[in-house]
């Protein structure tokens, strides 16, 4: 292999990936001596293609390439290094039967024109089914679940409760929402969903469930009486890329930190239909599926079935958490969907990257060159201009551009 270059890692929202991402940088570092940069593929995407001009890039990480049109966006550094090594991570591997089909990849280019992490087994079986080459999986393990076992929390618990003033003889709840993209969603999303798989009236019947769900959790939210709060305190965390909604004045609504953080200080985890239910388990948090209305199967994650339901808040007093964190602990659901968390995914990862670097192993299909320059431009006006707006603190107050608006806690600066 020729003399190092340098390796750009993309992230897509900050509490999600970032310090999964810097984990494999520090690896990629450390053990084998490249120069890594991180990027937000929202916010910064045109930055690191000025970057690639100028510098000998080897490798480039994106958090997703669903279809052809995200695999434009591998162009420009592909045509700067026809060999560099593209890297799907994957940000989201676990489905329902609704979403199954959207998490896969469609096109010849993003099937075989890049590589594929899947943390676990049950992910590369449903690449190979989608007709991924074998060849370009790569089992590694998720980093994400690594760092809720092995790696030091941002907070401790004594200082998340006096930044938001929660009580520390009080019982810890997080309800990881992952429902509140219903306020934002119309045609452009329904549309986005359509050109990846899914029907209009499965569109159509998701949206419907989902907003009643979150309406009746709402409710329930709503209705709690002050003797809940005497004991419990409730912190509600938006899902990454959403703002979450306060039904209730003594809830705390909190995005910051990543979810690692948190899982290291609560006492329970509450979940409609989130992934963070896996991380918890991980973490050894007790976790229970709360469900005002019924979640339908075609709509429900695999995996969730299996932790306790609940259907009102009001059942939260009588949960016994000791046997529910034994019970789960024995489970162990986790390992279907994540792979074997030992700690050692960013290690796994960055030595299967360097091998394919060092042996020229880089078995990607050549793919026909995708147009590119068109969607170049529009990130172009779309990162000036937010970076301007950013500056000015005006986003929040204009809530434009959309997308910054949306993501407002990914902004990197």
């Amino acid at each position: 292999m020729d003399k190092k270059g340098s390796i750009i890692i993309f992230f897509e929202h900050i509490s999600r990936e970032y310090e999964a991402c810097e984990q494999l940088a520090q690896q990629l570092t450390n053990k084998y001596g490249y120069q890594v940069k991180l990027f937000s593929i929202v916010f910064t995407y045109c930055e690191a293609v000025r970057y690639s001009r100028s510098h000998k890039i080897d490798a480039v990480f994106f958090p997703w390439i669903y279809n052809d049109w995200d695999y434009a966006l591998t162009v420009p550094f592909l045509k700067c290094n026809p060999s560099i090594v593209i890297v799907n991570l994957h940000q989201e591997q676990i489905a329902s039967d609704f979403s199954d089909s959207l998490l896969l990849p469609k096109g010849k280019a993003a099937k075989n024109g890049c590589y594929h992490i899947a943390w676990g087994k049950q992910f590369k079986e449903r690449l190979i089914r989608d007709q991924v080459n074998s060849n370009l999986i790569l089992v590694t393990g998720s980093i994400r679940a690594d760092l809720m076992s092995s790696q030091k929390p941002m907070r401790t618990k004594n200082q998340l409760a006096d930044q938001y003033n929660l009580s520390l003889n009080k019982k810890w709840i997080l309800y990881a929402e992952n429902r509140d993209w219903v306020r934002g969603f119309g045609k452009n999303q329904a549309r986005a969903l359509a050109s990846r798989g899914a029907s209009n009236s499965a569109i159509s019947d998701r949206l419907i469930v989902t907003r009643k769900a979150l309406s009746a959790t709402e409710h329930q939210m709503k209705c709690l009486p002050d003797s809940f709060f005497n004991s419990y305190e409730l912190i509600y965390r938006p899902h990454p890329g959403t703002t979450g909604s306060r039904p209730n004045n003594r809830i705390h609504v909190i995005d910051d930190y990543s979810i690692n953080t948190w899982l290291n200080s609560v006492d329970l985890v509450l979940i409609w239909d989130s992934t963070t239910a896996f991380e918890a388990e991980v973490a050894g948090v007790p976790v229970v599926r709360h469900e005002a209305i019924d979640n339908p199967k075609e709509f429900r994650t695999y995996g969730i079935e299996k932790f306790p339901v609940i259907k009102s808040l009001d059942a939260i007093p009588v949960l016994k958490l000791d046997d529910l964190e034994r019970k789960q602990a024995h489970q162990a659901i986790y390992k279907n969907y994540l792979g074997a968390c030992d700690g050692n995914a960013a290690e796994y990862m960055s030595e299967i990257i360097f091998e394919i670097l060092t042996n020229n192993q880089n078995q990607i299909e050549v793919v026909p060159t995708v147009k590119y320059r068109y969607r170049l431009f529009r990130r172009l006006v779309f990162e000036k201009i937010t970076r301007i707006l950013s500056k000015l603190n005006l986003i929040n107050i204009l809530k434009k551009p959309r997308i910054a608006y949306q993501l407002k806690n990914d902004i990197p600066y």
